[in-house]
């Protein structure tokens, strides 16, 4: 493994490890969520997450959805942002704005923290009014496919500055070609909205995603039809070498496995790649800068993919348990 990488191993690590101490009631597998948020401030310190906890205490109500299985995530966005307190008012105005305009979705805290983080203030009425434009037509082409859980997936559509009509036929194009290859339609789904964002020929950017799902296939790496899907297209878009892509992946994954909390009773094997390519896409993401790349965009693809994502399994795992 490339030394620069292994490094941003370690930091992810030790963030994980301030994660699970800083949110030790909540589930664990939370903690490399949070993780990979607080790898955007390396300094960042417990101390500052707890201040940011008592904040949102502080300025929410006891039974606010703010206060729930999101509230890990909310307060490592926060820890790591210039300035806390004005990102927490941005946040509850874009969530008050949200219920304002009814856009359907089961984690409308997660559609505020992204719109909140990637949106200029004066944008965010537009963001949310396309946001809801999108749902709408997303509910349109899949009435049975399309649920509040595809929220995320409108918001971060609405931060593209292709026009609504534009990215649901860009997605559509994308669902069409890949949904032979996969079980289930709703990843399918989740995945061609995330190719819509790119730049391109959609069939390129298809192909270019399936070359690299075959290429971990062969390296017995094969990825299920879920969630992940969609953050392995969210990298897929980064204009890297795809053997070089897999390479990296595969190296962190193999170095996660055993250490604290990925271990094989406490993260799958889905789980370490999961978090082995939030961990490779930050590393890219900062040889990007000063290059012909929409780094902020890409960065919002990927944190916000993971985020929702994740968030809605860990849900699921906290309604079972």
């Amino acid at each position: 493994m490339r030394e620069e990488l292994q490094m941003r191993c370690d930091e992810f690590l030790a963030k994980r490890e301030m994660a699970s101490k800083s949110f030790a009631w909540y589930n664990s597998y939370l903690h490399p969520v949070c993780a990979g948020i607080l790898l955007d401030k390396p300094e960042v310190t417990k101390e500052e997450i707890e201040q940011c906890k008592k904040l949102l205490e502080k300025s929410t109500g006891m039974f606010s959805e703010l206060r729930g299985t999101v509230f890990p995530t909310i307060v490592s966005h926060l820890a790591v942002s210039e300035d806390p307190e004005v990102f927490l008012e941005q946040v509850l105005r874009v969530y008050k704005m949200l219920k304002n305009v009814a856009v359907p979705s089961s984690y409308l805290s997660l559609v505020a923290l992204i719109i909140a983080t990637f949106a200029d203030e004066d944008r965010y009425e537009k963001v949310i009014f396309k946001a809801k434009d999108i749902y709408d037509r997303m509910k349109h082409e899949h009435p049975f496919l399309t649920s509040g859980e595809d929220g995320p997936f409108a918001a971060m559509l609405a931060l593209d500055a292709k026009t609504p009509e534009v990215l649901i036929q860009e997605s559509e194009r994308c669902f069409k070609f890949l949904k032979g290859n996969f079980s289930s339609r709703n990843a399918v789904q989740g995945l061609s909205f995330i190719m819509a964002m790119g730049e391109g020929d959609s069939l390129e950017k298809c192909r270019r995603f399936m070359d690299i799902y075959t290429t971990f296939k062969m390296r017995g790496y094969k990825f299920g039809a879920d969630y992940f899907l969609s953050v392995m297209g969210a990298v897929s878009l980064l204009p890297f070498d795809i053997n070089e892509l897999v390479d990296d992946v595969i190296a962190v994954t193999e170095y996660l496995e055993g250490k604290p909390g990925f271990g094989a009773l406490s993260a799958s094997k889905k789980d370490r790649m999961t978090h082995a390519t939030v961990i490779v896409s930050k590393e890219y993401l900062s040889k990007c800068v000063g290059q012909v790349v929409d780094v902020p965009m890409f960065s919002a693809t990927i944190a916000g993919v993971t985020t929702a994502i994740i968030m809605q399994t860990a849900t699921t795992i906290v309604m079972t348990t």
